[in-house]
This record gives structure tokens, sequence and C-alpha cells, in this order.
């Protein structure tokens, strides 16, 4: 299991907290948020630590995720 700093910790929780932002508040579920923070966990396993390349890889994955609920 990877291993992260603390810095990269709260990276990776400022962006998901953003790319929550961008999902609809009413299909803005627990679920939906686990599924964009582990978007955002694999993007950091594979060596993306920057705040905008983390928030890039689950914001591409928007649409992926929402379409799945229909």
């Amino acid at each position: 299991m990877p291993s992260y700093s603390p810095e990269l910790i709260e990276t990776m929780r400022a962006a998901l907290n953003e790319v929550m932002t961008k999902i609809p508040v009413d299909q803005a579920t627990p679920g939906i948020k686990a599924c964009m923070a582990e978007f955002i966990l694999k993007a950091a396993a594979g060596g993306q630590t920057t705040y905008d390349g983390l928030l890039a890889a689950a914001s591409q994955q928007i649409q992926t995720v929402l379409s799945q609920l229909m």
C-alpha cells in the first residue's frame, strides 16, 4: 500500500472537495464522493502529486460516474 505525506494527503483532500463542487448537489452522494476519492488515489499512486493534476484526473471521470447512475 502506498504511503503519502501529510502534505499530499491535504492536496488530495482539497482536490476531492473541489471536484465535488462540480457535481450536481442532488447527485453528490457519499458513494460518488468515494468514487472520486478513488480516482484521486489512483492518480496519486501513479505519481501525480499536484493539486491541478489530481483535480483533472478526477474531473475527467465525472461524466462517466454520473452516467452509471442513469
